[in-house]
């Protein structure tokens, strides 16, 4: 069967499917079944039940979480990261999936739902939206003031190597 579904290249509509495309690797090993065709249509708790060594080795799978954080929790905000951030993807699910679960269904005395930083690893309670707007204010704010002293620093690097460099040529 899994051959036929590899020939037939049919791929099954699911919430890693961008994951499952984008790995482009051939079904062909229980391995790859278990990530690709039956995790992503599981609920998280029950990809973290140890079943077998094989289910709790593939569970710790980092693109596995990442997918299942898109589809819980929709696309995240990066764009205060750097781009080289590594993220341990297990470990940001679940904080994320306890902090909205502790804020679902309540809402502000103004009927505005209390929600979560969409900022990845925050998950700070947002209970207005000005409460929102200063918060990502501030973390945009942080970006800016960390990209300033990267800046500052590879300027003062470029001055001692080109310092260096002109005293050993004077040498």
């Amino acid at each position: 069967k899994v051959s036929k579904l590899r020939q037939q290249s049919i791929v099954p509509e699911s919430p890693a499917e961008d994951t499952i495309l984008r790995v482009q690797k051939e079904i062909d090993s229980p391995e790859s079944v278990l990530k690709h065709l039956v995790f992503p249509y599981l609920d998280f708790k029950d990809v973290v039940k140890p079943v077998c060594k094989l289910w709790t080795g593939i569970a710790k799978c980092n693109m596995l979480w990442e997918s299942l954080h898109l589809y819980n929790f929709g696309m995240p905000n990066t764009r205060f990261e750097s781009p080289s951030t590594d993220y341990d993807w297990k470990m940001l699910f679940q904080t994320a999936f306890l902090a909205h679960c502790k804020v679902r269904g309540q809402t502000n005395m103004f009927g505005w739902k209390v929600r979560i930083c969409p900022v990845l690893g925050c998950n700070k309670e947002l209970r207005s939206k000005l409460e929102c707007d200063t918060h990502l204010l501030k973390h945009k704010e942080a970006y800016c003031l960390n990209y300033i002293k990267q800046t500052q620093k590879k300027h003062r690097d470029q001055k001692r190597l080109s310092s260096k460099k002109k005293g050993v040529a004077e040498k």
